[in-house]
């Protein structure tokens, strides 16, 4: 029943655009500044399917990012993040 319900009401928009916002409230807490070191490489998203497992690939597909935003993040300032 609940998982009924997730699938109706939210969405992945919906899910990144929170997810965007707690990240954004966590960089704020951070008092260092982060290095790209010259040792990394960049992985493409689809890298990450290749180790997943069969049975987690379609959700792990369904939720990949094809493309940037057309829209702006969501404003999420009435939400309660003292718990964070």
């Amino acid at each position: 029943m609940g998982s009924e319900f997730a699938k109706k009401e939210i969405s992945m928009t919906h899910v990144y655009d929170y997810m965007l916002h707690i990240l954004r409230e966590y960089a704020k807490l951070q008092d260092f500044k982060p290095k790209v070191g010259s040792d990394l490489i960049e992985l493409c998203p689809e890298a990450f399917l290749c180790a997943t497992p069969p049975n987690e690939r379609p959700f792990l597909e369904a939720s990949m990012v094809h493309a940037p935003s057309q829209s702006s993040p969501c404003i999420l300032s009435n939400v309660d993040t003292s718990f964070v």
